[in-house]
C-alpha cells in the first residue's frame, strides 16, 4: 500500500512540535539518549521528531510531558479557534 504524502501544513506542524519538544528537553537538560531510553525508541527516532521529519504520536507527547514534567500543551502549538465560523476559518487560514 502506498504511503500518503504529507501536506506542507503537516510538515510545518511537525517541525513546530519538534522544535517545542527539543526546547523543553534542552531546558530540562535531558539528553536525546535519556529521552529515547525512557520512551523505548531509538535516539534517531527522537532526533527525527525534533527536526519534524517524523510525526510525533500523541501518546508519545503525553509520555514525554510526564517524563519532562511539563504540561502537554507546552509541546503543542496552540490555535485559538472560536465557534464563529468566520473567525475559525481566518485563524486556520482556510477558506470555508
Amino acid at each position: 500500500m502506498a504511503r500518503k504524502r504529507r501536506t506542507a501544513e503537516e510538515d510545518q506542524f511537525n517541525a513546530v512540535v519538534g522544535a517545542m519538544l527539543e526546547r523543553a528537553r534542552r531546558e530540562r537538560k535531558v539528553s536525546l539518549s535519556e529521552l529515547a531510553k525512557e520512551l523505548g525508541v531509538s535516539v534517531k527516532q527522537v532526533h527525527f521528531w525534533e527536526i519534524g521529519e517524523n510525526r510525533l504520536p500523541m501518546f508519545q507527547i503525553y509520555r514525554i510531558s510526564r517524563f519532562l514534567k511539563v504540561p502537554v500543551t507546552s509541546l503543542l502549538p496552540m490555535v485559538n479557534v472560536t465557534t464563529n465560523p468566520e473567525n475559525r476559518c481566518a485563524v486556520l487560514r482556510k477558506s470555508c
